[in-house]
């Protein structure tokens, strides 16, 4: 991941400008340098735009799994399977009324400020994850092999992590981009690509992940009442 004075993942907007809107995003210099959180804008006036998030520092060519959740007030901010911080916020997340867009900070099509990376298996629920199924997400598809031990005979078992069951509860959309940016969670809530790339995942599959130049590349997902959110609790995961 390229990360500049501005690195914005994710979030649901309609313009670039002061309008209202929200992101998850790295910034530099917003609210305190060299921080990971939420940059949320309730109206027009510019002395509105708020930030939650916790110190944090990227490391070179380094892939990350975030979450970031809501419950309550509470903020929770974290980097593969741990909690790196959290902070608190009372007010409602504005309801744009507008796209989802993935890989920048204003319109998905033109203008704003792009993300300029690879970006895959995000996760969107209308609930706060706890840390065990945080923990599950971070494990999905990682093959751990066990051994057993029984006088001088070893067994091998090799079992794949899957994530299933009550996992998939409250789930709004799923994206985990196989050839495409189709919501997979069975809402609808499929993006159209505009300009990124499909590129390898974290295995090395072929045609599993999207990269993102930071030019104006994104990945825009219509509107949808399923993710304004308010002040409900919700959660959103990604590799990048």
């Amino acid at each position: 991941v390229g990360y500049g004075t501005s690195t914005f993942f994710m979030g649901q907007t309609n313009g670039a400008g002061y309008q209202p809107k929200w992101a998850l995003s790295y910034d530099s210099y917003w609210g305190a340098p060299n921080q990971i959180g939420f940059r949320i804008q309730t109206t027009e006036d510019p002395s509105t735009v708020q930030w939650v998030g916790v110190n944090w520092t990227p490391l070179s060519n380094y892939l990350y799994f975030f979450t970031f959740k809501r419950e309550g007030n509470l903020f929770s901010f974290y980097q593969n399977d741990t909690l790196i911080g959290t902070g608190t916020f009372s007010n409602l997340l504005p309801d744009c009324n507008a796209e989802m867009v993935i890989g920048a900070w204003g319109e998905g099509n033109g203008g704003g400020t792009f993300f300029n990376g690879i970006i895959d298996d995000i996760r969107i629920y209308n609930r706060a994850l706890n840390t065990q199924e945080i923990q599950t997400l971070y494990n999905e598809n990682i093959c751990f092999q066990t051994i057993t031990v029984t006088d001088t005979i070893n067994v091998y078992d090799t079992t794949f992590v899957t994530v299933q069951g009550s996992i998939d509860s409250g789930l709004v959309a799923k994206y985990y981009f196989n050839g495409n940016a189709d919501d997979e969670s069975g809402n609808g809530n499929n993006g159209t690509v505009n300009g990124a790339t499909l590129t390898t995942d974290r295995f090395g599959n072929a045609g599993k992940a999207y990269s993102l130049y930071g030019v104006n590349d994104s990945i825009v997902i219509p509107d949808n009442p399923s993710y304004n959110f308010g002040g409900s609790d919700f959660t959103v995961s990604f590799w990048t």
